[in-house]
């Protein structure tokens, strides 16, 4: 398919992606800190997101794995995690509320739902399609566990903060 270098430094911006995500949110975990265990639980599953995706470095180069560049297209993926990097800025100057960070969750994860992010395809390898099945239940187990403390803060409903 594509050659290997361009493979290698998408799959180097996946990375960027999850872990800058992460670090989101463990700085969501630190600003709100009885959602604490929420937020890193959330941070670690990015994590292992991040790790799961570099085991693509080694399948590319053992030709286990193959895709084309344009699935993963580069621009967005910059633009997000641009977006995630100012986005921890705001936090950086106190400018957050609880309410925007479940929010700006939210967006994140329903973004990568919607457009098809780990969508796996009929011609991808087997490999490919069980990391990429395995991060989007990852990231729609993530979309639906924020969206119920957003809806729970929003309604005022008491919450677990503690041990959520």
């Amino acid at each position: 398919m594509e050659n290997k270098e361009t493979q290698q430094q998408i799959v180097d911006l996946l990375i960027k992606n999850e872990a800058v995500m992460g670090e989101l949110y463990l700085r969501y975990a630190e600003k709100f800190p009885l959602f604490g265990k929420f937020w890193t639980k959330i941070y670690e599953d990015e994590q292992s997101h991040a790790a799961w995706i570099n085991t693509l470095h080694y399948k590319l180069n053992s030709k286990l794995v193959d895709f084309s560049s344009s699935r993963f297209p580069v621009d967005a993926i910059e633009k997000n995690i641009d977006y995630m990097q100012r986005e921890k800025d705001k936090i950086e100057k106190g400018e957050m509320s609880l309410i925007y960070a479940l929010e700006t969750a939210v967006h994140l994860e329903r973004g990568m739902i919607e457009h098809k992010f780990f969508e796996a395809f009929s011609d991808d390898s087997l490999e490919m399609q069980i990391l990429l099945q395995a991060l989007k239940l990852g990231t729609e187990q993530h979309f639906q566990e924020i969206q119920k403390v957003l809806k729970k803060e929003k309604n005022g409903a008491e919450f677990d903060k503690l041990t959520a």
